[in-house]
């Protein structure tokens, strides 16, 4: 139901990525998520963040 380019992820992967190959991803995925509800761990890199600065000065010498 989400929008194809919708939701980016670090890893750039969005939507449209998964809903193409949900037929060779589901297992994978709905085992992760249902381990991880049903009392297990999560892998460390599902929390992984990508922060970009956004300069607001043109040329930025520095970051402060």
């Amino acid at each position: 139901m989400m929008g194809a380019n919708k939701a980016p992820e670090p890893d750039g992967c969005k939507a449209v990525f998964f809903q193409y190959h949900w037929d060779t991803l589901a297992l994978s995925v709905t085992t992760t998520v249902l381990d991880f509800l049903n009392g297990g761990t999560m892998p460390a890199t599902v929390n992984q963040t990508t922060i970009v600065l956004i300069p607001k000065a043109k040329n930025p010498q520095h970051i402060k």
